[in-house]
């Protein structure tokens, strides 16, 4: 389970000015050693009364120990009438095996959206 928080801290260009709540089921599958698919479905709930429907699926490729490759198109049902397609892809470098830096570029498909993000992970691990 993946949830996000949105909050209203962008520009106005970037910020709806809502409050809400991103919640997700995420599952990745080993296909080979070098190769994996990971899917996730969630709902957005914010307080202006929108409810979005989201998903993903990423094709994640191993290129070395170190170095990975993934696509992902991805979208959302806004308020069950507006399906909104988009698409990224990128490169991921494990720093150490507890520590993952990201690059990847994004577009939409039938939206105007473009993005590029950079990115650093932290697994933390039960002990």
């Amino acid at each position: 389970m993946v949830i996000h928080a949105i909050l209203p801290t962008g520009s106005e260009f970037l910020s709806n000015n809502t409050i809400g709540i991103v919640n997700k089921v995420a599952v990745s599958h080993q296909v080979t050693q070098q190769t994996s698919i990971a899917y996730n479905v969630g709902y957005i709930n914010t307080n202006n009364g929108t409810d979005n429907y989201t998903y993903s699926l990423a094709f994640v490729k191993g290129i070395n120990k170190r170095v990975g490759f993934y696509i992902e198109p991805y979208g959302e049902l806004a308020s069950l009438k507006h399906y909104i397609a988009n698409v990224d892809a990128g490169i991921t470098y494990l720093l150490t095996n507890q520590l993952q830096l990201d690059f990847s570029l994004g577009t939409g498909l039938n939206n105007q959206m473009n993005y590029m993000a950079t990115g650093l992970s932290w697994l933390i691990e039960k002990e």
